[in-house]
């Protein structure tokens, strides 16, 4: 399981807010050519892992590959940081 922190969620939902082209986009994590983790917006996908926030709007796509590989991982903002994705120990 992924956990994603409310602060998570609420910088994803501010960035849907500020950039998004249709109402269907959320986030989406991608493992990039460099093999590094990267967020981007994007549309639903079929198989797709939706998280939502409180009020059940859906802020996160992963796909069922990747969230098979980051099982155990947390996703979280700070102010300090920005948005992490690190192993939960």
């Amino acid at each position: 399981m992924i956990e994603v922190t409310d602060s998570a969620k609420e910088e994803f939902l501010q960035i849907i807010k500020e950039n998004a082209t249709t109402d269907s986009q959320a986030m989406r994590i991608i493992l990039t050519e460099d093999n590094e983790l990267d967020l981007i917006l994007d549309e639903v996908e079929e198989e797709d892992y939706l998280e939502k926030n409180a009020d059940g709007t859906t802020v996160l796509f992963i796909d069922p590959e990747i969230y098979e590989a980051l099982d155990g991982f947390k996703i979280d903002c700070t102010k300090e940081t920005g948005i992490t994705i690190n192993k939960e120990s």
